[in-house]
């Protein structure tokens, strides 16, 4: 919950007048803890004096409705002490006490003050004496509720508050009530309130849960004890019964959703330190379990009671202090509620939390790297907790469970794909090997191990890592069978999980948490590996139609754990920083010796390693149709079974990235090169003769979809016109829609055509005009215009000149292009740029006030730009690197238009926000550019271009 709204109808957000920013509640934690008061060194500052302070400035004061703006400087003074806490380092638990302790006052002072009002506006007097008043009042609980409760407030958080009555509702409650809530809202808190009987808040507590989340944090402020310890009273009965099995229901349910919209996983690019898996709300969550299972109120507690070991209380407390202390800053520095650490977040959070560069690291991976690391140990311990409270069936429950179990060996048995101990724990600190043969059954079945049997292994791992027994021949044995066993993925994320995997390939475990934000995955690195292996492993069984071949070829493979260890390893070498290609191999060599490969093995896992990048660099930045590509491609290789698996390698590696990244484009590129590649081993035909087969399949493919609606003659003078490499790549329906748009192009100097993507939120944009140099510029510049980001595109030339260009668009902010109306302003702008009535730069310079206005981003990535004249025979080759932006593909195309160099071909590639685009170009007389100046120029022309480009960009 974003924030504890104990009664929705009753809440009141009311911003203050100088616009003091909103605010957030914390998820609720530890049932009627009292503030803890400063940390052991001394520094926390001291506020129980405040409730004093609040009484003395309001004693002459007016009405509750000015009482704000005389309370601010006060305010404004003790948060500054608290920033300054935070500044000098201290802990990010000490900080939200302190936060919330000065609350505490505030609202104490406020309680006080009214009293002494009421006091003496009743004078004895029959509309409300003083025996009345003090009734009254008496019959009263201010209670704190949810983070507040819990004495953990950030900067920016809510403050939930409970008027608890003792009876119905009067006048001089409801003057209670508002006489607090006015100053509150203009000292500028965001309060979620409710006013309720007991035995309202009981009703309310079991129609919501998250009412009944909230109360588990109750904490008395002031007023009546009697009354508060009778709605403790009340809530702990409540919660002994069915409501309680009801509460840990809900909560599963929910944690289960919340998971699911963060794709499971604790190690997202973009956290949200609150919500994601292994955040604030798991642990507040197993917290709230254990409360309700087995009573246990306090983190503290939960050693004394068996619910974790001293060194997962250890991790808890400093994963807690660390998100806390991380919250408050960038509470501080948005200077509103906030909770995602968004990229453009990150660095500046790793600096004002005092990271640095470190180990080859950056300030802010090593920051990252932590929060993962505490998200990681947060979100096991909170599966497990969950786990124990609610898995704790009757005995009818218990009777069809051992019925339904299947033994598995003298130690385990199977329940529903789950494996247990059959006969108790405490197996695996006398016979470690038996964690491996653990894991091997889940590889080999797609089992899964229980809560318990995974608490007592990572128990069992904090006592003794029992290395040496784990790391023998009859260790590696088991792990290699484990790795070329069907289902090898999930084994190997739980091994993670659980530290296993560590002790076998320690190398591994440096990437935990880790990411290079100059790549641009969306997950840590270590996760990205294991996702890799995962993709392998569903390879047999796709019905993906574009993966047909490779699923063939994973089926075929004699030993697919060659393919899965090397993906363990690609990126071994981004541990050290800088190349990793070189780092890496040095590190798998180690490993294939530590885990004993035959010889052959183990140099086509180093191979693997070593040339991890190779497939997808020749495939995407270099021309298939040049014979000399694809034979310098295979004599690296040297056999169809590398190929084999270094294609299967590559599709892995790139779908791992993240959502999007595998495309159809890229399956096309790897496809061509794939069967290229095996051919030139298999000395079976040339490149030609290949191209010439594509082009047949093609052309029998193309003459089935269209049927009657395109003559014979019509696809053979096209098919006559095109290139080769155009074939290769294109889609039988694409070419079709081609034909068709081809034909139309007769009669009119521009043919643009629409079509909805394979890719969800895209759009495919085909634009067929006179092939003039320049044009696919022109095209760039419209689109970066009119703000469409162009994520793709194929460039084509025919034989009698015409362009026949495709592109694959999203708008700015990354989402389909929705404006119905903007792409027959598109056409026009087209239309005149191409008949001289319109300047590509006026239309771009007009979009500069828009852009000035947009919000900057921080680079991520540095730009590189490479020239070759060794790979292609006619052409200069410019390999360009740069952060994605919209307006790229225009600055880099109206440069080299501008450089009098034609485009001959054009590979655009996206991955996520880094594009790596490839141009073949000749100068004005079509030879390739030599001179040595002109190349320096070239190059610096373009960085230059792309300085500028990304500056006008908008976020």
């Amino acid at each position: 919950m974003d924030s504890v709204n104990p009664s929705p109808e009753r809440t009141s957000v009311r911003p203050s007048a100088d616009g003091a920013p909103a605010s957030d509640a914390s998820p609720p934690i530890l049932a009627g803890a009292a503030c803890e008061s400063a940390a052991p060194d001394g520094r926390a500052p001291q506020f129980q004096q405040v409730a004093f302070e609040v009484e003395r400035l309001l004693r002459d004061a007016g009405r509750p409705e000015t009482w704000g703006a005389l309370l601010k400087p006060l305010l404004a003074q003790r948060h500054g002490e608290v920033r300054a806490f935070h500044d000098a380092g201290a802990t990010g638990r000490a900080v939200a006490r302190a936060q919330s302790q000065l609350v505490d006052g505030i609202v104490r002072g406020l309680y006080a003050t009214l009293g002494r009002g009421l006091r003496q506006s009743g004078n004895g007097t029959a509309d409300g004496g003083g025996k009345q008043d003090r009734e009254s009042r008496q019959d009263c609980a201010l209670v704190a509720l949810g983070g507040y409760g819990r004495g953990e407030l950030n900067p920016a958080s809510d403050v939930d508050l409970l008027f608890l009555r003792g009876g119905d509702a009067d006048a001089k409650q409801q003057r209670l009530i508002d006489g607090i809530l006015y100053p509150l809202w203009d000292l500028g808190f965001t309060v979620g309130h409710s006013a309720r009987t007991i035995d309202e808040t009981i009703l309310f507590s079991r129609r919501d849960p998250t009412v009944l989340t909230a109360l588990l944090e109750a904490r008395l402020l002031a007023g009546s004890t009697q009354l508060f310890a009778k709605l403790r009273g009340r809530l702990r009965r409540t919660l002994a019964g069915k409501a309680g099995r009801e509460f840990l229901r809900r909560k599963l349910a929910e944690r289960d959703r919340r998971h699911a919209q963060f794709e499971n996983s604790p190690t997202l690019l973009e956290p949200n330190v609150k919500e994601s898996p292994g955040g604030l709300r798991d642990l507040h969550t197993a917290l709230w379990a254990t409360q309700v299972a087995f009573g246990v109120h306090q983190l503290e507690e939960l050693e004394a009671n068996g619910l974790c070991t001293p060194e997962e209380l250890g991790e808890l407390q400093a994963a807690l202090d660390f998100f806390l202390r991380v919250r408050t800053q960038l509470h501080y520095l948005t200077g509103r509620r906030t909770d995602i650490l968004v990229m453009e977040m990150q660095d500046a959070l790793s600096a004002a939390l005092g990271y640095t560069a470190q180990g080859g690291l950056h300030a802010v991976e090593r920051f990252m790297r932590e929060y993962y690391r505490h998200a990681v140990s947060v979100y096991l311990f909170s599966r497990t907790t969950l786990w124990r409270c609610s898995d704790r069936p009757g005995w009818a429950r218990r009777g069809l469970r051992a019925l339904r179990r299947r033994r598995l060996d003298a130690n385990f048995a199977v329940d529903g794909g789950r494996i247990e101990f059959s006969n108790g724990g405490g197996v695996f600190l006398e016979q470690p090997l038996l964690a491996l043969q653990l894991f091997l059954s889940c590889a080999q079945h797609h089992f899964t191990i229980s809560e318990e049997v995974s608490r007592e292994l990572r128990s069992a791992l904090y006592s003794t890592r029992r290395a040496q027994a784990l790391r023998s021949p009859a260790g590696n044995a088991l792990f290699l069978r484990l790795l070329a066993a069907p289902h090898a993925a999930k084994a190997l994320r739980m091994m993670h999980q659980l530290g296993v995997l560590a002790i076998f390939l320690p190398e591994f475990d440096e990437l935990t948490g880790l990411i290079q934000y100059h790549l641009f995955h969306r997950y840590t690195i270590d996760d990205h590996s294991l996702r890799a292996v995962r993709y392998i492993d569903e390879l047999p069984a796709t019905t993906e139609p574009e993966i047909e071949t490779l699923g063939r070829l994973a089926a075929k493979q004699a030993n697919p754990g060659l393919v899965k260890l090397a993906l363990l390893c690609h990126d071994l070498g981004k541990s050290c920083g800088g190349g990793h290609v070189a780092s890496g191999t040095r590190m798998v060599r180690g490993i294939v010796q530590r885990l004993g490969l035959p010889k052959e093995e183990a140099e086509t896992v180093i191979f693997l390693v070593q040339h991890h990048l190779l497939m997808n660099h020749t495939a995407q930045r270099r021309n298939l149709d040049d014979a000399a590509v694809v034979a310098r491609f295979g004599q690296v290789v040297g056999s169809v079974e590398r190929l084999e698996m270094l294609y299967l390698l590559t599709y892995a590696d790139t779908r791992a990235v993240g959502p999007n990244v595998w495309t159809t484009w890229k399956g096309a590129l790897l496809l061509e090169l794939y069967e290229k590649g095996a051919r030139y081993l298999c000395r079976e035909l040339d490149v030609g003769d290949t191209i010439e087969q594509i082009m047949r399949q093609a052309r029998a493919k193309v003459e089935r979809q269209a049927g009657e609606e395109i003559e014979a003659e019509e696809i053979e003078r096209f098919f006559e016109l095109m290139p080769p490499r155009y074939f290769c790549t294109c889609r039988p329906e694409q070419i079709v829609r081609h034909i068709v748009a081809r034909r139309e192009a007769a009669n009119t100097p521009l043919v643009m055509r629409r079509f909805p993507a394979e890719t969800a939120g895209q759009t495919e944009l085909l634009v067929i005009t006179e092939g003039r140099r320049g044009v696919f510029s022109k095209i760039a510049g419209i689109l970066a215009a009119r703000r469409i980001n162009i994520l793709a595109a194929q460039v084509y030339t025919d034989l009698e000149g015409m362009a026949v260009d495709t592109l694959w668009v999203d708008s700015a902010q990354r989402q389909p292009v929705g404006d119905p109306g903007l792409w027959p302003a598109v056409e026009e702008d087209l239309r005149k740029v191409l008949a001289g009535d319109l300047d590509v730069r006026a239309l771009i310079r007009s979009q500069d006030r828009f852009y000035s206005l947009s919000k900057r981003r921080p680079r991520l990535l540095p730009s590189s730009v490479h020239i070759d004249n060794t790979v292609a025979d006619e052409c200069t080759v410019l390999d360009i690197v740069a952060e994605d932006h919209v307006g790229l593909l225009y600055a880099i195309t109206q440069t080299l238009y501008d450089q009098g160099l034609d485009i001959v071909l054009a590979k655009i590639s996206t991955e996520g926000n880094r594009a790596t685009d490839t141009f073949y170009v000749t100068d004005s007389q079509g030879e390739k550019l030599l001179d040595s100046g002109a190349q320096e120029a070239l190059a610096r022309a373009v960085r230059e271009a792309l300085e500028e480009s990304f500056a006008m960009a908008p976020a």
